[in-house]
């Protein structure tokens, strides 16, 4: 989880850029409905719990993630992510 309240601890959700990957080709976040809210191929940039510039409510959001790693070996991960305030 994390929490998106400027407080400078934990306000966003990013991917961890020490994890082998060498490209990123898919970082997205969709909401319980299934709408895509955030979407990134840039492995510094994280989503800070706004939508179009609106703060998104307290609850679970999937992401995806697709990457090529430093083996050359295609990954394909999803899960969920709360976020709390």
């Amino acid at each position: 989880g994390f929490s998106p309240n400027t407080d400078g601890t934990n306000d966003l959700a990013r991917i961890i850029k020490y994890l082998n990957i060498k490209s990123l080709d898919e970082f997205s976040i969709y909401n319980r409905y299934g709408e895509l809210i955030f979407t990134t191929t840039n492995i510094d940039k994280g989503w800070d719990g706004a939508y179009k510039g609106t703060p998104q409510e307290i609850g679970v959001y999937t992401w995806v993630i697709r990457a090529t790693t430093k083996d050359e070996e295609k990954i394909l991960k999803k899960g969920n992510l709360s976020l709390i305030r």
